[in-house]
This record gives structure tokens, sequence and C-alpha cells, in this order.
């Protein structure tokens, strides 16, 4: 193990805090809870918003409903934490046009929501792809699997949805392959993927406690 020089642990413990508030200032910058984090509490939405190749500054972002606000960086980057979970209308208004461009994501309890390369076209605001992670949940019943996947309800303490697993999705416990039969109600996952309309396309499903629905 590596350990910081005498005095260098409170100097990164205070970059990583303004790192957080400033927004994040490039795309390395973005927070990635994928399958590690703790899954507890509100979410958080980053992202970027470009503008013809050019990264749009000073744009407003909002969690529609809340005082939860802030301006994209001189690169168009955005974050917005503390966002209660459930369905989420995210407002992008810039300097030159006070009509808002708007998208709905799925903000589970804990999770991080990406939207990459968001371009603002009149009302509505289009990212490249939406990215969800740090997602923890229990299966609300057996999940149903074919040939190439399946889908299963879970429900992470707030809200519930519906996650669809296909042929590339990883589902693994303790670092071993688990069948989509395998994932039974009362089951607790915590998952990582992309939201398609109103449901989460996994990318990776990590089982983390099998057992019955608790009473």
């Amino acid at each position: 193990m590596i350990r910081p020089k005498t005095g260098t642990r409170s100097l990164c413990a205070v970059a990583l805090f303004a790192l957080v508030l400033s927004g994040c200032a490039s795309g390395a910058g973005f927070l990635d809870g994928g399958v590690g984090g703790t899954g507890i509490g509100s979410a958080t939405i980053q992202g970027n918003i470009a503008g013809d190749g050019v990264p749009l500054a000073n744009v407003r972002v909002t969690a529609r409903g809340t005082t939860i606000s802030v301006l994209t960086d001189a690169n168009g980057f955005f974050t917005l934490v503390g966002v209660d979970p459930g369905g989420v209308t995210v407002e992008f208004v810039r300097s030159d046009d006070p009509q808002p461009a708007t998208i709905d994501v799925l903000a589970a309890s804990g999770s991080i929501v990406t939207l990459t390369d968001v371009h603002l076209v009149g009302a509505t605001a289009m990212p490249e792809r939406v990215e969800l992670s740090n997602i923890v949940g229990q299966l609300v019943e057996d999940a149903e699997c074919n040939g190439s996947g399946g889908s299963f309800s879970i429900y992470d303490g707030e809200i519930s949805f519906t996650v669809v697993i296909d042929a590339l999705t990883t589902i693994e416990r303790n670092r071993r392959p688990v069948a989509c039969a395998d994932l039974s109600a009362g089951t607790q996952v915590k998952l990582r993927g992309r939201q398609v309309d109103q449901d989460i396309v996994a990318t990776e499903v990590r089982v983390l406690r099998s057992g019955p629905i608790a009473n």
C-alpha cells in the first residue's frame, strides 16, 4: 500500500471536497459510484453540455421543484448534489434563451446519474447517453428470464423500477457468474447501467445477498 507523505492526507481531502463543489472541471472529474459505493441517501446528477462541439458555460441547471441549481463551468460541466430519489426533471436554461430545455431522469436512492454530451434542442435536452451507477435494491419478485436476458423489478427503499438484462449484462456474486434464473425475490443487488425510457438496462449486476423478502 502506498501511503501519502505527512501532511498530504488533509490536502487530498480538501482537494476532493473542492472538486465535488466545483461541479467537476473535466470529464475525468465525473463521480463514479460503480458497484462499490454506499447506495444510501440522496442522488447526484452530473454531466456536461455540448453545443455544436463547443462546451456551453454559464447554463443554469436545476432539479425542477427544488432549490438545487448550478451554473455550468467553463468546460460545460455541472453537478447537482442532494437530489431526492424518484423521477426528476432536470432543466437547462441558457443565458440567451429563457425557455428551459428539460429531460426526465430516474434517480435512485444514493445513485449517480451522468448525462453525457447534452444537446439543447428547443424545449428538449438530448444527452448522448444517460448512465446510472451505485444503485442498490431488493428484487420484488423473481426475475423473468429468456434466452437472451430478462428483467426484474427492484425496490431501493424509496422507489420501485424495472431493470432489463441482456446478453451483454455481467451478473456476479463474489466475482463468480450468476444466472438470471438465480435472481429470486428478496435478492439484494447493486447495479449500474443506462436509462432507456423509464427502465434501466443493466451493464453490471452484483448480487449482495440472496434470501427471502424480509417481513
